[in-house]
Order: structure tokens, then C-alpha cells, then sequence
């Protein structure tokens, strides 16, 4: 018994080293109720407590927030920008990617690619046929309209309509693919 309190403080340990802080939280919740009533039947409980509890957890932070500011962050200490990246994360990404673009200071290409990118966002965030209402998302919907909110800050970039879907330039230069295919996507 001892020893399976002790590998259940192990794994919980080890996965808060990773965790956020309210997830540690729940985590040392559960293994206060392990210890407490110190029971074998009850150790299912408090696993599915801290499961879904980190779960919450994740849902109400903005990870693509995160890790795009992140980016970010790295491109202005001097390391390359990486746009790509940026254009697989969702829209919960958008409001950390505008406030870098308007707050300047990145590199001259890695500011135009951010540009290039949260301008294809527009088009990609408001397409021509409307909306259903089932296909309706909370963080879209704000990501648009903070996006239509700075169209202005924008304005250098032109999107082009093409078959097979748009393409954007900066200041009449050449165009790029808003969503372009790498081999190694294949």
C-alpha cells in the first residue's frame, strides 16, 4: 500500500514538473486526499479528479497565446521567426501575433511575415458564405474582429484571390501562398 501511494506522489510529481499552476494545485489536492484516506478503492477518484482538473485547467488558458508569443519573443532576441509555425495555430493566436506586429521591433522580415500572415487571417477568418451557426467558435469570433479593429495596420499588404485559394503581397512586391505546402507536410 505504502508503496503505491509512493509511485502515485512519483507520477503526479513528475507530470507537475510540466504542469501549470493550478493543475500542481489539483495535483497536491489529489494526493492530499490519497494520503487522508489512504484506501486503494479511492485512488481512482482522485486520479479522475486531477485529470479533469487539468483539463480545465487547459481550457482556460490560451496556448497558441503562448507558444506564438513565444515565438515572437525569440525573434526579437535574434532568432529567425518562425512563420510557418504560426500559420498552423489557431485563431486563439491571433491577439498575442497583432500586438507583437503593432508593438514593432522585430526584424524588417520577420515583421512582414508576421504582417503577411495575420493579413491572409482576415480573408481565412471571414469568408465570403456565411457562417453556420454550429460552426460558430468564441476565440474566432474576437480573433476577427480584433483583426478588423487594425485592418489599418494592414493596409500595406494586398490579397489576391486565387483558384486554389489566396495569396498576399506586401506593398505591390511578389506574392505568397497565405497557406503554402511544404513536401515534408505530405
Amino acid at each position: 500500500m505504502r508503496k503505491e501511494r509512493e509511485f502515485v506522489k512519483i507520477a503526479l510529481f513528475s507530470q507537475s514538473l510540466f504542469a501549470l499552476p493550478l493543475a500542481e494545485a489539483i495535483e497536491g489536492a489529489a494526493l492530499v486526499v490519497i494520503e487522508a484516506l489512504s484506501r486503494r478503492e479511492r485512488l481512482a477518484i482522485a486520479l479522475l479528479v486531477t485529470a479533469f482538473g487539468f483539463t480545465l485547467s487547459l481550457a482556460g488558458l490560451n496556448v497558441d497565446g503562448f507558444i506564438a508569443a513565444q515565438n515572437i519573443q525569440r525573434a526579437r532576441a535574434g532568432e529567425p521567426l518562425d512563420a510557418r509555425y504560426l500559420t498552423d495555430l489557431s485563431s486563439d493566436a491571433v491577439p498575442a501575433m497583432m500586438n507583437a506586429y503593432r508593438r514593432g521591433g522585430l526584424p524588417q522580415e520577420d515583421e512582414q511575415a508576421l504582417g503577411r500572415e495575420l493579413a491572409c487571417r482576415i480573408v481565412e477568418t471571414f469568408p465570403q458564405d456565411s457562417w453556420s451557426w454550429p460552426s460558430f467558435h468564441l476565440g474566432a469570433y474576437q480573433s476577427g474582429a480584433l483583426l478588423l479593429r487594425n485592418q489599418d495596420a494592414l493596409e500595406d499588404y494586398r490579397i489576391i484571390k486565387t483558384p486554389v485559394g489566396y495569396d498576399v503581397s506586401f506593398r505591390g512586391g511578389e506574392a505568397e501562398s497565405c497557406r503554402p505546402t511544404y513536401w515534408d507536410d505530405f
